[in-house]
This record gives structure tokens, C-alpha cells and sequence, in this order.
């Protein structure tokens, strides 16, 4: 990635604390390479190793919490209620220790969990996190803006909300992401979306990144996306919605 440019480095999931070698990979991704790198968890085990190496190496953690209460993070999460006590004291931890480190919380909404959105916001507050996330499950049509503004008022903690995500159309017909966010998976390969699971979405095995960007491959598989196949509030969305902004509807299939 930093060969062929790039400046930043994220890691998220699957879980990218399930794998033995993360600090290591955080360590030469920052101190090697010069990236900029940010890590997404759910923040489920963490060791004092693992610690000092994302607090020596990321700029900022954000911890996928997806509920306010113990009963809610037990039945999305299928384990104990007690669990949850303890993510939340190892958010303090991260918290505390992490003054140059942006640290926080992440919660997906939807209309059945809507009385988790204060306590979730109630809980990263306690906790020292320096903002909270919201944008909604896939699929999910519940504009949450509103619960999330009416609880979010006089609180110190900043709030995010992935707004074009909620109640926006999209105004796109082509999906052109993919040229400006590409997906690396665990086992090396790389998939121009992370919500298709076909075929279509991967690419053939290739030495650099840019060797993918402008092959003929990458293009006819890009061009072969249909966004109305897509669910709503997709990774790509948002920087489709975006990129449409600037630049008008795209219709040309050589249009990068």
C-alpha cells in the first residue's frame, strides 16, 4: 500500500485482535512503512502486549459496541451478559491510557434496539471514549437521527452519525467506489466490495495494488456492479453518494 502511495492503513474485521502477529503488523505499518494506521475491534480480549502496541502505533481506536445494555450485547452477541462488564472496563483501560490515541465507540442501529442508543452514549461517556458512532444495520430503513440527536444534546462526548446513510436515496446508478476503496482480506485477496460474497466481487492474485487499478479485470467487474442489488447503507455508499456530489452521475463503462 505505501508503495503504490497510500497513507493509511485500517484494520478491521472479522476481528483483527484474533490474530497473534497484530502487534507486530500495527509496529510495520507505522514505524516501517510511515502509514497512518487505525484499528477497528470489538475490543473482546485484550492483553497488556496488545495494548502498548495500539496505543505505540494507532492514531485512533474505534470500538464496535452495537448495544447499551448487558441483555441487548448478550443476545446480539450470543455470550454471557456478564461479558459485557467486561468490554466496558477494558474500554476504560484503552481509555485512560490512550491520551494520544483517539479512542471510540461505534454502535449500529435499528428500530428494535432504539432504548440502547442513551446508555450506549451514557456508557462511552463514562468511559473516557472521545466520541461515539452511529450509522445503521444493512437493510435497516429506521432513520435513527432524531433519538440520536434528542439524547446527544448538552453532552460533552462528540456524537458522529453516518447521516448520508439514513433516509438518503441514492443518487447514483454506477458504482464507482471500488477505484478509490479497494477490500484486503485476512488470506491476501482482494475483493472490490465487502457486501457481494460471489465471485464477482474478487480479484486474481497480484503483486502490487496498482497492478489491480486500471486492468482490465478490475474495470469489467466494477462495471458489472448494479447498485440496486446492493443493500441499503452498503460500505460504498457513502462514497458513491459522495463522489456523485462532485462529480455528476457517472454512465460511461471507461469513465476511470
Amino acid at each position: 500500500a505505501r508503495n503504490d502511495g497510500g497513507k493509511f492503513y485500517r484494520l478491521n474485521g472479522g476481528e483483527p485482535l484474533a490474530n497473534r502477529h497484530l502487534p507486530e503488523i500495527l509496529a510495520l505499518a507505522k514505524k516501517r512503512y510511515g502509514l497512518s494506521v487505525g484499528l477497528m475491534t470489538n475490543l473482546y480480549r485484550l492483553s497488556d502486549g496488545e495494548l502498548d502496541s495500539i496505543l505505540d502505533n494507532c492514531k485512533w481506536v474505534r470500538v464496535s459496541i452495537d448495544a447499551g445494555t448487558a441483555s441487548t450485547y448478550s443476545r446480539t452477541h450470543g455470550v454471557p451478559e456478564s461479558d459485557f462488564v467486561g468490554l466496558l472496563s477494558r474500554l476504560v483501560w484503552l481509555a485512560k491510557r490512550g491520551r494520544d490515541t483517539t479512542v471510540g465507540a461505534s454502535m449500529l442501529t435499528c428500530e428494535k434496539y432504539k432504548n440502547d442508543i442513551l446508555p450506549f452514549i451514557e456508557n462511552a461517556e463514562e468511559c473516557g471514549c472521545d466520541y461515539v458512532a452511529f450509522r445503521p444495520y444493512n437493510d435497516d430503513l429506521w432513520d435513527a437521527r432524531e433519538e440520536i440527536e434528542k439524547h446527544s444534546r448538552g453532552r460533552s462526548i462528540k456524537v458522529h452519525v453516518a447521516g448520508s446513510k439514513y433516509g438518503q436515496p441514492r443518487n447514483y446508478t454506477r458504482c464507482i467506489a471500488p477505484w478509490f476503496w479497494l477490500v484486503i482480506r485476512a488470506n491476501g485477496e482482494v475483493r472490490t466490495c465487502c457486501e457481494r460474497k460471489d465471485n464477482a466481487a474478487s480479484l486474481c492474485w497480484a503483486a502490487t495494488l496498482s497492478a489491480y487499478f486500471g486492468s482490465r479485470e478490475m474495470i469489467d467487474k466494477v462495471n458489472s456492479i448494479d447498485p440496486s442489488e446492493c443493500p441499503i447503507g452498503c460500505h460504498m455508499d457513502s462514497y458513491n453518494k459522495g463522489i456523485a456530489d462532485i462529480f455528476g452521475k457517472v454512465q460511461d463503462d471507461n469513465h476511470l
